[in-house]
């Protein structure tokens, strides 16, 4: 025990615990802040997504009603087409051996879309 100094001052002890309270304090604000800043930037997705939702609504009601064609068509190969090929296959063969789909209108796409999702590649001629 000869090298187990204890503090005989209460001035020290004071200092000691305000040091440990300060440095708690300062540990909890710091946690305080962190999840204020996670739930503000949480909230904002939130309310980002539901706004792009509601465009896109807005969007699709105009363009069903006006029977939009899409600026560019949409040519389309199933999945199991295009990985037993295991190549690009040009799009004349496709459209030959009747396995490409060609979409136009943004009302075909959006039933299509329903029951098969659709991967957009694109290569550059």
């Amino acid at each position: 025990f000869e090298s187990v100094t204890l503090i005989k001052d209460s001035t020290q002890t004071t200092y000691l615990w305000i040091g440990v309270g300060g440095g708690v304090g300062l540990v909890l604000i710091t946690a305080l802040f962190s999840a204020m800043n996670y739930w503000n930037r949480l909230k904002i997705r939130r309310l980002n997504e539901n706004r792009f939702r509601e465009i896109r609504k807005e969007v699709d009601k105009q363009a069903d009603s006006a029977g939009c064609k899409l600026a560019f068509g949409m040519a389309l190969v199933s999945a199991r087409d295009f990985l037993a090929a295991g190549i690009l296959i040009p799009f004349e063969d496709l459209r030959d051996e009747k396995k490409i789909k060609i979409i136009d209108k943004h009302a075909q796409a959006k039933v299509l879309v329903k029951d098969h999702p659709i991967i957009f590649f694109s290569h550059q001629w």
